[in-house]
């Protein structure tokens, strides 16, 4: 839940204390507002950046994030990779990529995680 910063003013300045949510299909972001601006950023996005992505691509219109083990909120700069829109697509929509199936992937340990989950795909 947002927390006013300052509560006595009433007028377009209001800050709220950035805000970690997640959205219905599992995915960590955090929204700041202060005065008209409203930014959100996802957890994966800055992950990918930990990683060594360029952020310049992880925030441009011509690549994605992709999650390595398709687990939304699985964010950690191993699981995510920065790709082209195209590619991005072409991982998501293959027969083998779960999304959606309902699904719930354990494993002890990287040698026992399903095919889809190997850094090398």
């Amino acid at each position: 839940m947002s927390v006013p910063l300052n509560q006595g003013s009433s007028d377009s300045r209001r800050t709220l204390a950035p805000d970690v949510s997640m959205t219905g299909l599992g995915y960590e972001y955090v929204r700041c507002q202060r005065a008209e601006n409203d930014d959100t950023v996802y957890v994966h996005q800055l992950c990918a950046i930990a990683g060594g992505a360029d952020p310049h691509d992880v925030f441009s219109h011509a690549y994605e994030v992709h999650h390595i083990c398709p687990v939304p909120w699985l964010n950690t700069p191993e699981n995510v990779e920065s790709v082209p829109i195209w590619e991005h697509r072409e991982k998501t929509l293959s027969d083998d990529y779960p999304v959606g199936s309902g699904e719930v992937y354990s494993f002890d340990s990287p040698d026992e995680a399903p095919g889809f989950c190997s850094p090398d795909r």
